[in-house]
């Protein structure tokens, strides 16, 4: 429904999730202009394996021949870069940043530098200023102290961070 959705609605650009992320993924039948790998981790291990590698292997099932394909940071590259230089895509590594909002960001630079380059596509400065301003909430997200004093109605407030990630490899730990 989705995708009839955007062909309705004759938009430019979809940013598409996928689901289990891989080679038996539901979102392969898109075509897309460039292919994103953020993270390898053990996720959906009853399909994808149980060991890095293994999950590495089937991630790299989202590399379309011809097509760039822009990597995050801290990847088993192996496996990979094997399958972008397999089906001749060229490779674009994001592995700037400190934190996860940091790291984002970047990956979103360099997904509009790839778009602008290899597609000639232009995108307004403003555009890759808002993007660079853009937080993604509930990852590592701080609750305001006084809030929380408030709620709990306590001298003495706490820390409360909210991350959403929904396995042990996207979970952020922070310790006050």
């Amino acid at each position: 429904m989705a995708y009839l959705y955007f062909k309705e609605q004759k938009v430019d650009i979809v940013v598409l999730e996928t689901g289990i992320g891989g080679r038996l993924d539901a979102t392969n039948i898109i075509n897309p202009l460039v292919s994103v790998i953020t993270s390898v981790g053990f996720d959906h291990c009853e399909i994808l394996g149980t060991s890095i590698n293994q999950i590495a292997f089937e991630k790299s099932g989202i590399i379309k021949p011809g097509k760039p394909l822009v990597l995050g940071r801290e990847l088993p590259l192996n496996y990979l870069l094997k399958s972008a230089k397999d089906k001749n895509s060229k490779v674009y590594i994001a592995d700037e940043g400190n934190n996860f909002q940091d790291l984002h960001k970047n990956l979103l630079k360099k997904i509009m530098y790839v778009l602008s380059t290899e597609y000639n596509m232009t995108i307004p400065k403003t555009a890759i200023d808002y993007a660079a301003t853009c937080e993604q909430k509930c990852r590592m997200e701080y609750v305001d102290k006084e809030m929380i004093k408030r709620a709990l109605d306590s001298k003495d407030p706490c820390y409360v961070i909210l991350d959403a990630g929904h396995n042990k490899s996207a979970l952020v730990f922070a310790f006050y």
